[in-house]
């Protein structure tokens, strides 16, 4: 399960959440707008989660990430944690029956 970093980290990180699941093997970049590699990685498991921290990572900047190769999402830095997507996790809501 991936977790994002405390509101207190002074490293600027991301939250994305994915609108399906992707297959270990799959691999995930993040570039800069000067299309230079902050993050590469390839997944150990199944995902539909993950999350990023970096001192790479710059208020402001705009970065695209993309999953085998293929643009998933572009966006831009705003705060300390950045959330993309929107969680489907319906964990809480089976304990408040």
């Amino acid at each position: 399960m991936a977790v994002a970093l405390s509101s207190g980290s002074s490293v600027f990180n991301l939250s994305i959440y994915f609108s399906s699941t992707y297959k270990a093997g799959a691999i995930i970049t993040l570039k800069n707008s000067s299309g230079r590699t902050i993050v590469s990685h390839t997944a150990q498991k199944s995902f539909n989660h993950i999350v990023i921290g970096s001192n790479r990572l710059i208020a402001g900047e705009t970065y695209t990430l993309y999953v085998d190769d293929t643009v998933y999402q572009t966006f831009t830095i705003t705060n300390i944690t950045t959330i993309l997507g929107k969680s489907t996790n319906n964990f809480n809501n089976n304990f408040r029956r």
